[in-house]
């Protein structure tokens, strides 16, 4: 994703900001600790209720309900209408999204209620307060230290933490909202930076984290202030090579850029590095708008043809819809495309026009086919033919298989009949099917072998 383009130099002898390129949010990393079972459970005393109550997994991200039908998360995650969003436990079907032109956010419709939801912050003083932050990503990786010797800062010291493992866990974290920052095309942000200064909980953001909900205290409860998507990268130990992803708490002493654009950062103070929040205050007056609209028209959708046979073409369900011109998509046990192939298919229909919404389910059973074999019937043969071609074949167009009752009169090697003596056998063709098929009939003809 593109980064914030926030150009800034690093000569001046006070706190410098730094030009990072930006990457969307995909873990949480600790100053205090690496243990992988860190702010695994809901914060309690002075944190009791500050957010995790109203964290849901939207895909393998987060999102928070923000209404009875509504719950607001990063656009830049993705997502589709009939997509479920959990919460609680429960599951809420996605009936319509709205995304924001001005930022990053987008809200999502659903057709349940939700029990709880967060309440928007407004107040546009978030500069300088604590946040708590919340997201399923990574822990700390393998220790990053200096590459060179700066001013105040030798070569070889502690930097902070590769981005490590990613268990998918939800985890919490407080930092500071350190600057509110502009950015092109994901709107006004809160910054927040690994300092060091945070206490026990300080975390920094990485993979897995984006669209993770940030709350800030605004005296009386906690808030829905942003949503997390962006990220500090990339960091290098050279002026070449790709880099590699980190969270530093001083970035001094090493390189930042990109590939074949590495600066190296120095200065007098610490530089660390940080994670990005769509600031949700600037944005309230599209959620009330949002809110506000009338609610999506859940209509009726019927499937029909779920019972099919195999006949080596595609098999698609009919869909109706009411009113008729929506949009439909439907999806074969998850899968745009239609399936060709035996077997049960767990079909799900999602019909989508203005301001309606309808989805069902159903079981597609394509059943194997049947198939027959011809077999012709043999003239008499003497002693003296030693051997002949049959041919069998299946309507299946699989390979059928001969076999003699009486292998001392004649034989059978593929489709060639060996003949050995006089007297009478039964050959018979047979095809046993396979995933599309049912086994056919078998089909047997006499043969009579007379002495020459």
């Amino acid at each position: 994703m593109l980064g914030l383009n926030r150009k800034h130099t690093f000569l001046f002898l006070v706190v410098v900001e730094v030009l990072f390129t930006t990457f969307p949010v995909v873990g949480m990393v600790f100053y205090s600790t690496a243990s992988m079972d860190f702010n695994t459970t809901a914060p309690t005393g002075s944190l009791a209720n500050s957010g995790w109550q109203w964290v849901g997994s939207w895909g393998s991200f987060q999102g928070a309900p923000i209404d009875a039908h509504h719950f607001l998360a990063a656009n830049h995650v993705g997502g589709n209408v009939g997509d479920p969003f959990t919460f609680q436990g429960e599951t809420y079907t996605t009936v319509a999204s709205f995304a924001d032109s001005s930022s990053d956010l987008r809200i999502w419709e659903v057709r349940e209620k939700f029990p709880t939801w967060a309440p928007i912050y407004t107040h546009g003083d978030e500069l300088g307060r604590s946040l708590v932050v919340f997201g399923r990503g990574v822990t700390r990786g393998a220790e990053v230290r200096t590459a060179v010797t700066v001013a105040g800062v030798p070569a070889d010291t502690l930097a902070g933490w590769r981005w490590g493992a990613v268990d998918g866990r939800l985890r919490w974290g407080q930092n500071k909202v350190a600057k509110i920052v502009a950015s092109t095309p994901f709107g006004m942000q809160l910054y927040a930076t690994f300092d060091k200064n945070g206490g026990p909980n300080e975390c920094h953001l990485g993979t897995g984290d984006s669209s993770g909900p940030v709350f800030i205290n605004d005296g009386t409860e906690w808030k829905l202030a942003g949503v997390a998507g962006l990220v500090d990268s990339n960091f290098n130990f050279t002026q070449s090579g790709g880099g590699f992803k980190a969270c530093l708490f001083d970035v001094r002493g090493l390189y930042y850029g990109n590939s074949g654009s590495w600066a190296l950062v120095s200065g007098s103070v610490p530089v660390p590095s940080g994670f990005y929040a769509t600031r949700v205050s600037v944005r309230a007056p599209w959620i009330a708008t949002v809110l506000t609209a009338p609610p999506t028209v859940i209509v009726p959708v019927e499937i029909g043809d779920l019972s099919q046979v195999y006949d080596g073409r595609p098999h698609a369900v009919r869909v109706t819809a009411n009113p008729s011109g929506m949009t439909v998509t439907v999806k074969y046990s998850g899968s745009s495309t239609v399936p060709v192939n035996a077997g049960k298919y767990a079909i799900v229909a999602i019909a989508t026009g203005a301001g309606c919404f309808g989805k069902a389910s159903g079981s597609l059973s394509i059943a194997k086919a049947s198939q027959t074999i011809t077999f012709n019937a043999f003239a008499p043969v003497t002693t003296g033919t030693t051997s002949f071609h049959v041919t069998a074949t299946a309507s299946s167009a699989l390979p059928v298989s001969l076999s003699s009752s009486n292998p001392a009169v004649a034989m059978v090697q593929g489709s060639t009949v060996i003949v050995f003596a006089p007297g009478v056998t039964t050959i018979t063709a047979s095809q046993s099917g396979n995933e599309n098929y049912l086994p056919a009939a078998s089909a047997s003809q006499t043969l009579v072998v007379d002495a020459q």
